[in-house]
């Protein structure tokens, strides 16, 4: 494999490189080859790079991006592929990782780095300064090299991305430890963009060879480089005068858990998040901690947290087995295992039988420096202030706090130890995934490689302000939107004490089955929002048929005899796709109101038929319609309709799935009393129960019995959700009366309900001359029609129900052949699906929040312990078995912990 990446520098001899259990293909360099390559590179700058705009270098890094988040791009399968023998890491470690550091180098996580650093377009030309005369721009060096250690994958990518956002030509000396990714990511530049891919080189030489150092970097204006204070000392003077030096030397990093986080139900969850943050590359990464310090006080003791530590790196032994180590490194965490054992009070938890891990718990207070491979040291304090003065020693090299406990002591500690040069505070369990703009060791990425110039007001002739950008109007940074959020936003649901607890998740952008969030972390979102993106995210002609629909028509209502023409060919659209006689609609704003307008309809045909004492509504105890008023009267789930009565009166709650309870409520309430059934065919928020098939037939043939219309409720269940576009008719083979749909209607780009009505119903009130004195402002939005006609095309035009379907059984079978025995139940239909857990409500909380931490966005069943998981229609096969897999990993992390 080859593990170089030279623009403009052929026929260099090459020679193997052993690098772990890999041979790898490195040039043989010369100071002449390295010479010539800086040369070729600032020309290249100067020819494809200097007068490229922000945006597009941006669209380039994202298009790069995007390849590798493709389990089938072959640069990607090549490193997940050679990269675990190159390293040692385990293969799941190395692609999780990847993962990450794709994402950094991504375009939401690089935008988020700009607006944090830099005034908008200050790269572009002069903008308006911040100071409030004149204006300023920004220069970046024309070549930067970069010096990387380590055997860390990934990494190279951010940085190489940031010095081309900054207009420089980047030369890269790769790692002993690692020197093949960097290639491998500067080979996808060139693809996507061929005249980007000629700016960047990457090649290992050796780090002793100060010849080569000076030829590599003799025309440089900044150096960034990683490594041990000595082998940065030793750099330094073969560095050209006046080169900007960045060093990133050695640093400790350390865990600190408050007393308030030692609780039992959340113990197992914490050292999990821990665990991750010791076991990920093996402690190599300098964000690993070194030790871990518990308060005293808590509800658990730090020894308990000690002890649950060990169980949880057990645990990921062996889902990411630590990487063999060489006999010295074996040998000195065996002598440091023997030494701490005759420590008083000292407790060891190690590996069975190996090196893999080790905890000690040391209660004398102190910080000292592990081994690594997993050598952590937990240490009780009495109170989070005394770790300042135990970290003192280690002024000038602490980098990260991974901390666990109130925000507001968080923020305490923080201030107590920047001092020393902690740059970082983070949750725990977040440790290896930095912010993109993150101060790395105190410092802002981009700032100090930056020239910036001037040009003071008034200055006549020099810059003409009609020639200046307009001030940014990009709207606030990543962090400033999470305040804002916290300040002003009251949620849908507003838990107030999880807002305070959790803080804020700002979701900025999506694409395809991933979100990502205004820190630029990605999410795949096997939620769909909130179910409804069926066709995915970042459907340009979805946004293009609003677009054109907005310069047409912007609105216009459909009351009394008006209409659009977007509104009304929806109409005409939907009554093809509905169950036979279904053939009269009315558009409502969302799905709630959707429940609504078919609850007011059954009201009425019976009024118009001469039976104005059919009133009442049948509804089930697990049902969710929604929450305005009459729509959660109907909600049979008591939390959510408790906190807001008294409710709308006529409503009657029966227990689901039993006919027998249904017809005895029928014949309690009087079915001459009885207007409808309101009901969704498979309850999603009550616990995904899935009907028998005969069920739904046997229900219908009761209420026709009655003289009772059924309200479908296919709000979540429709648009291809259930594998079929209406889930009553296609899975059970059953017509309801009035059907209402929202949620897929639109995929969600734009607020769109919508209650179709049988044509015996519409003709009931005909013929009465029955006004339905019912409207919206915004009934039949034309721009929402229009976007709703787009998004019913693309679902029918990639048969995306089959897809549901199919995909549904995939990830069903998936989750029942994962073997966790905390799987209760695996149910579903297509791709809306429930995991039911073996333990008390709420513990489904516990495991969201875990898949949250391994990036991926599920549901759950908020008064039932089901996980529900409803990912977009257009999810790939292997989001699929991605999503497979952390829930089983969330799961059994949770189970270890569960109450039984």
């Amino acid at each position: 494999m080859d593990a170089f990446w030279l623009p403009g520098l052929a026929g260099v001899p090459t020679r193997t490189l052993r690098v772990g259990r890999a041979e790898l293909t490195v040039p043989d360099l010369t100071p002449a080859h390295l010479e010539h390559l800086s040369t070729t590179l600032l020309e290249n700058r100067r020819r494809h790079l200097a007068g490229r705009r922000t945006a597009e270098i941006l669209a380039a890094l994202e298009a790069v991006a995007a390849r590798w988040r493709d389990p089938s791009y072959p640069l990607r399968r090549a490193a997940e592929e050679w990269l675990p023998a190159v390293t040692g890491y385990a293969p799941a470690m190395v692609a999780e990782g990847l993962r990450a550091q794709v994402e950094r180098a991504a375009g939401p996580a690089l935008r988020a780095l700009l607006a944090a650093e830099l005034p908008e377009g200050a790269l572009d030309g002069f903008v308006p300064h911040p100071g409030g005369s004149g204006w300023t721009r920004a220069f970046g060096p024309e070549l930067t090299g970069f010096v990387f250690s380590g055997n860390v994958p990934g990494i190279p990518a951010f940085h190489l991305a940031t010095g081309l956002l900054i207009r420089s030509a980047c030369l890269a000396k790769t790692a002993t430890g690692e020197p093949l990714f960097a290639a491998l990511w500067c080979r996808s530049l060139a693809e996507v963009d061929p005249g980007l891919g000629a700016c960047v080189a990457a090649a290992w030489w050796p780090g002793e060879a100060a010849d080569l150092h000076q030829a590599a970097f003799r025309r440089a204006t900044a150096v960034v480089a990683f490594g041990s204070d000595p082998s940065l000392a030793a750099l330094r003077p073969h560095l050209p005068p006046g080169c900007r030096f960045v060093a990133h030397g050695s640093r400790m990093s350390l865990g600190a858990i408050a007393r308030e986080a030692m609780t039992p139900a959340g113990l197992p969850d914490l050292a999990g998040r821990a665990a991750r943050d010791v076991a990920f590359y093996d402690q190599q990464g300098c964000v690993s901690p070194h030790a871990i310090f518990v308060e005293e006080g808590g509800e658990r003791s730090p020894a308990d947290f000690a002890a649950a530590l060990a169980a949880a790196l057990e645990r990921l032994q062996g889902v990411w087995p630590r990487a063999a180590l060489g006999p010295e490194d074996a040998a000195d965490i065996q002598v440091a295992r023997g030494e701490y054992r005759f420590v008083p009070g000292a407790r060891i938890w190690t590996s069975p039988g190996s090196t893999a891990w080790s905890v000690v718990y040391l209660p004398q207070p102190g910080l000292e420096a592990s081994t690594l491979g997993r050598f952590v040291f937990v240490h009780p304090v009495p109170d989070l202030a005394a770790i300042a003065g135990l970290a003192a020693p280690w002024a000038g090299v602490l980098q990260t706090c991974s901390y666990a406990g109130p925000p507001e002591r968080g923020r305490a500690l923080a201030a107590a130890l920047a001092p020393l040069g902690l740059s970082r505070l983070c949750p725990v369990g977040r440790a290896q995934e930095p912010a993109p703009a993150w101060h790395h060791d105190g410092s802002p990425v981009l700032l100090p490689l930056l020239h910036w110039c001037d040009v003071e007001a008034p200055v006549q002739g020099a810059v003409r302000e009609e020639d200046v950008p307009a001030p940014a109007r990009g709207g606030p940074a990543g962090g400033d939107l999470k305040v804002l959020q916290s300040r002003h936003l009251l949620h849908s649901e507003h838990d107030f004490r999880m807002a305070r607890e959790k803080g804020p998740v700002v979701i900025v952008r999506g694409e395809g089955s991933t979100v990502w969030d205004s820190d630029g972390r990605a999410y795949l979102d096997a939620q769909a929002g909130l179910c409804l993106v069926n066709v995915g995210y970042g459907r340009r002609e979805l946004a293009e048929a609003a677009r054109r629909q907005m310069e047409a028509l912007p609105y216009y209502h459909t009351y009394w005899r008006f209409g659009n023409e977007p509104a009304v060919r929806l109409a005409a659209r939907l009554a093809e796709l509905a169950p036979p006689g279904l053939e009269r609609v009315y558009f409502t704003p969302g799905g709630a109101e959707a429940v609504e307008v078919g609850i007011k309809l059954a009201r009425a045909y019976h009024r118009a038929r001469g039976e104005p004492g059919r009133h009442k509504i049948l509804a089930f105890r697990n049902a969710y319609h929604g929450s305005t008023y009459g729509a959660l009267s109907a909600t049979g789930l008591a939390p959510h309709r408790d906190p807001f009565g008294p409710l709308v009166p006529g409503f009657v709650h029966v227990e689901p799935g039993d006919l027998a309870a249904l017809e005895a409520a029928l014949a309690a309430e009087g079915p001459e009393t009885v207007a409808a059934l309101v009901a969704e065919p498979i309850p999603a928020v009550g616990g995904v129960t899935v009907p028998p098939p005969d069920y739904w037939p046997r229900v219908r043939a009761l209420l026709d019995r009655h003289g009772v219309l059924l309200v479908a409720d296919e709000v979540l269940t429709g648009m291809g959700r259930c594998g079929t576009v209406w889930c009553l008719e296609g899975v059970y083979g059953v017509v309801p009366d009035i059907l209402a749909t929202a949620k897929g209607l639109t995929s969600g780009y734009l607020p769109l309900g919508a209650t179709i009505v049988h044509r015996r119903i519409a003709g009931a009130l005909e013929a009465a001359d029955l006004p339905f004195l019912h409207g919206h402002t915004y009934s039949g939005h034309p721009v929402a029609c229009a976007v709703a006609l787009a998004a019913v095309d693309i679902l029918l035009r990639e048969d995306l129900p089959r897809r549901a379907a199919e995909l549904g059984a995939r990830l069903m079978d998936r989750l029942r052949a994962a073997g966790n025995p905390h799987f209760a139940d695996v149910r579903g239909q297509g791709l809306l699906i429930g995991v039911a857990l073996p333990w008390p409500d709420g513990t489904q909380f516990r495991v969201e929040e875990a898949c949250f931490r391994r990036g991926v966005i599920i549901g759950v069943c908020p008064y039932t312990p089901v996980l529900m998981l409803t990912p977009p229609l257009t999810i790939r096969e292997e989001e699929v078995d991605r999503l497979v897999a952390v829930v089983d990993e969330a799961v059994r992390e949770v189970g270890a912990g569960a109450p039984r």
